[in-house]
């Protein structure tokens, strides 16, 4: 049975580092942004890579959930989710079965960081208001998810990693530092 961790944060808040970490474990298969491609459909928004990545992805979020949900290729499945592809008519009930964990960063330096990348972002592509609405939903159908602070990761990767393991229910690995 496989053990499926979806990981929900916004840009700029480590969430690849987070993935590639989870990658490097040797029992986990990572799935990179799944939405991304229905985000950049629905939206209209001019995203670096924009075609290539509609081109790789299913565009409709239904038919990316077999992934998520019951295909399965090693016994963890790291999800890389950014809250802000998850527009608000998407369902979220197909999330009940996972474990589910809210990376988070102060909004300041998430705002620095993505204007440094593409310029002011509009609100919405940053995910706070709809990072705070899945919480509310998720934490309302079941037990509240976990949450992790990049900045802890930051100062203390170890540290932040044994917890969040700990805190999910799984083994921590020294690989995950690599």
């Amino acid at each position: 049975m496989t053990r499926r961790i979806a990981m929900w944060s916004g840009p700029r808040n480590l969430s690849t580092a987070m993935m590639r970490s989870f990658g490097a474990r040797g029992d986990c298969a990572c799935v990179d942004e799944p939405f991304y491609a229905h985000y950049l459909m629905r939206t209209g928004l001019p995203h670096p890579m924009r075609e290539e990545i509609i081109a790789s992805q299913p565009t409709n979020w239904r038919d990316v959930l077999p992934d998520l949900t019951t295909q399965a290729t090693a016994p963890l499945q790291y999800q890389k989710h950014m809250v802000q592809h998850m527009l608000p008519d998407m369902d979220l009930d197909w999330t009940d079965g996972l474990t589910n964990v809210f990376l988070i960063r102060e909004p300041e330096r998430v705002v620095a960081s993505f204007a440094q990348k593409r310029g002011l972002p509009d609100p919405a592509e940053l995910g706070f208001d709809r990072q705070w609405q899945m919480f509310r939903q998720m934490s309302e159908r079941g037990p509240a998810p976990v949450v992790i602070d990049s900045a802890d990761i930051r100062r203390d990767p170890d540290r932040a990693l044994r917890a969040l393991c700990a805190a999910i229910g799984i083994e921590f690995t020294p690989a995950m530092l690599t």
